[in-house]
């Protein structure tokens, strides 16, 4: 996948592109299963007018430049995991718009005018509630207005689980409640976050093996609390508790693991954990699961201490 970092600046031109592209729009925030169906409905328009898949996105996300005393903007995709994604989805090319004061007073044919036909795009696909442009004004309706011609435009509708609509705002709150059972229902699978072992001690009781990692800064991380979780350490996936202490949402963070069966684990390897179930934390002691744990992964979680 070929990427495109694109910094727009009055009276400077764009990179001038070769290829006509079918083009998916959006910040794709967690990359969920509405992103994904617009990305497929790009992939199978592109291949039928034989055309490269380009995906426009931005970064850093709004709330970071216009709103200047906000904290660091906490992503349920970081910028190199969304990158992953969309090499995973088949995407030929990515262009990542830096979003800047500047950039986000463009009107929306403007906007049209530089990062769609300017960049070559031949068919544009995004969600229903996609908007462009200074405070948004552009929407879907007025983009297929607007195209003159220069290019067509399919709408991806939206789509729903149990009678909500899928997004990353819903994904955020169940993360924000702990709710990371039921995350895979909107996500497609579970949230993820990536780390680095920061500490091995010595074993603990039964075949459990702690270890300390510090997760990469960016990422969006569940209420305080304990957690069932798995880790992948090269290439093998490890069952395991992880006692989320506190929330430093944005940056980098420790956090206390015990892994199962794990044995000759090193400082500085890379560590994949998957968030899978909220046991309990310091106002619920009963975890909410009904699952039949073995008697060890009981014991680990009530070695924690809270």
């Amino acid at each position: 996948m070929e990427i495109v970092y694109l910094e727009h600046r009055r009276n400077q031109p764009l990179p001038i592109q070769s290829d006509s592209l079918v083009m998916a729009l959006g910040f794709f925030d967690g990359v969920h299963l509405g992103h994904r169906r617009i990305l497929q409905t790009a992939k199978a328009i592109a291949l039928q007018k034989q055309m490269k898949l380009a995906v426009l996105t931005f970064f850093p996300h709004p709330k970071e430049v216009l709103q200047a005393s906000a904290a660091p903007f906490p992503y349920l995709s970081p910028l190199p995991v969304k990158q992953a994604a969309f090499v995973e989805m088949g995407v030929d090319k990515l262009f990542i718009v830096e979003f800047t004061p500047e950039f986000s007073s463009l009107t929306p044919k403007a906007f049209v005018d530089l990062y769609i036909v300017g960049l070559q795009g031949k068919h544009v696909v995004a969600g229903f509630d996609f908007t462009y442009g200074y405070k948004g004004e552009g929407n879907m309706d007025l983009l297929q207005r607007a195209s003159n011609g220069q290019f067509t435009v399919t709408v991806v509708e939206k789509l729903e689980y149990s009678n909500q609509k899928i997004s990353s705002t819903v994904i955020r709150n169940l993360l924000s409640a702990g709710h990371v059972a039921l995350i895979p229902d909107f996500l497609g699978d579970y949230y993820e976050t990536w780390g680095t072992i920061r500490a091995t001690p010595p074993r603990i009781q039964l075949s459990y093996r702690k270890v300390k990692i510090l997760v990469e800064a960016g990422y969006l991380l569940p209420k305080q609390g304990v957690y069932k979780i798995q880790a992948k350490i090269e290439e093998r996936w490890y069952d395991g508790i992880c006692h989320l202490k506190k929330q430093e949402q944005g940056g980098a963070q420790e956090l206390d693991v015990q892994l199962l069966g794990c044995s000759d684990i090193a400082n500085g390897k890379q560590v994949k954990l998957r968030w899978v179930e909220f046991y309990f934390d310091k106002n619920n002691r009963v975890p909410n699961h009904t699952s039949s744990d073995q008697e060890g992964d009981r014991y680990a979680i009530r070695s924690f201490s809270l």
